[in-house]
């Protein structure tokens, strides 16, 4: 089976991609599960770098927000 849509741009992201894998019959479905659970794994991962670079990025706790609101 091929997926008409996979050209397109949107289908490019994390979940989208793997799935269409799977509907082509490329993979079975628990592969593409695994699949997207690791690429979300390493977006997350890539993000958290680039957030790291920035330093108008004042990161804050839970914790820190529950003392500030209990006040």
């Amino acid at each position: 089976m091929y997926f008409a849509y996979q050209h397109l741009k949107n289908m490019k992201t994390v979940g989208y991609q793997e799935l269409i894998e799977y509907l082509n019959g490329n993979c079975s479905i628990d592969e593409a599960i695994e699949k997207i659970k690791q690429h979300t794994r390493n977006y997350a991962k890539r993000q958290m770098t680039w957030y790291k670079k920035d330093p108008e990025i004042n990161w804050t706790t839970y914790d820190h927000y529950l003392r500030e609101t209990t006040i």
